[in-house]
């Protein structure tokens, strides 16, 4: 059977691109597969990183095609498909710009079943014509995966017949590394990966003010904001030597170093769905510290792999400071280890119903 996986993979960086590429890499070992990639995500002057893209070498050998601001991309995506012919196809999701991309193939390939796999079902940053196409995108697939309760009931809500299957996010494996990063304090929380406004590393800069202050912060990720801002916060509340800034990508085989330092992954999220950098905390079985603004809320084990505060500085630290006075009775590795157990891509690709 031919599966045609539509989405971001390498060379592209980042989250969607890293699930992308992990699923297909399990998807392979059982039926044909092939990738229906982008040529360029986002116009340069709209793109707010550094650079789009990692090491080419890595491509899964993807057919890049596709541009969601040029509409001839979106007519060669549909030849592309037609020629491929496949029994399935697979979209990934995330952001309201893809949509009337995503809606037009959608249905120019009505006789070919599909699965959608929907990152996020709002986006984080959403817009006022959102949920209008999703509604639409919703009546021209077969089924929908959601990686959290929290996205299946805004499904609902816009389409309570529509067909939701919840699986949850599998855990990465990375490499491994021997090199170390020193902290000055032997307490250190972690906030890692791409910092954009709706992650709430404002909120956890704040809730440093009000936490031990021999713990430590190391901010681990490339900045999608105002990078000033938090330098600015960090000046204000006189936290220059306890907030570390690593502001850069960071290729897989360093990741480790960063979660070898870290005794608590803090993901003060104002919004949330699923998140790979919890996935890769567990992996590394490291406990989380997670906000209830959406559906991270369901990969913790209350007080056994993590914790749960509300979103704002507080909360995240009376949490904190709870973790740190009482860690041995508030984490098990032996539960994060059960949880690596269930949450894997093989049972994630199991549980998409490719028949």
């Amino acid at each position: 059977m031919k599966i045609l996986s539509i989405g971001p993979i390498s060379p592209f960086r980042g989250g969607i691109a890293k699930f992308h590429q992990s699923l297909n890499i399990e998807l392979s070992k059982s039926f044909k597969v092939e990738v229906l990639n982008f040529k360029k995500l986002y116009p340069s002057i709209l793109f707010p990183g550094k650079s789009q893209f990692y090491d080419a070498s890595k491509d899964f050998n993807s057919h890049r095609i596709l541009k969601f601001y040029n509409i001839f991309t979106w007519f060669k995506g549909l030849q592309f498909i037609k020629t491929s012919r496949p029994d399935y196809i697979i979209f990934h999701y995330w952001h309201w710009a893809f949509l009337p991309m995503f809606v037009y193939l959608s249905k120019k390939t009505s006789k070919i079943k599909k699965r959608i796999i929907l990152h996020n079902v709002l986006s984080h940053e959403s817009i006022f014509f959102e949920k209008l196409f999703v509604k639409i995108l919703l009546k021209n697939n077969d089924e929908f995966i959601v990686m959290n309760n929290y996205a299946y009931e805004i499904i609902k809500q816009i389409n309570p017949s529509a067909n939701v299957n919840k699986i949850y996010h599998p855990i990465y494996h990375v490499e491994n590394s021997k090199r170390v990063i020193s902290t000055e304090n032997t307490k250190a929380v972690l906030f890692f990966g791409l910092v954009r406004k709706y992650k709430g590393l404002d909120i956890l800069i704040e809730a440093m003010d009000k936490i031990d202050n021999k713990i430590q912060l190391l901010v681990v990720g490339e900045f999608y904001d105002s990078k000033q801002k938090y330098l600015n916060l960090i000046k204000k509340l006189n936290l220059q030597e306890r907030v570390k800034i690593f502001d850069s990508y960071i290729a897989e085989e360093k990741i480790q170093d960063y979660f070898n330092q870290a005794d608590l992954v803090v993901l003060p999220y104002k919004k949330s769905s699923q998140s790979g950098v919890l996935s890769l905390a567990y992996h590394f079985d490291k406990p989380v510290l997670v906000t209830d603004s959406g559906g991270l809320v369901d990969y913790v084990l209350k007080n056994k792999t993590g914790l749960i505060s509300k979103s704002n500085p507080s909360s995240i630290a009376e949490k904190i400071n709870l973790f740190f006075s009482n860690k041995e009775n508030l984490f098990s590795k032996e539960d994060i280890r059960t949880l690596k157990h269930q949450m894997t891509w093989e049972n994630f690709v199991d549980n998409l119903n490719l028949k």
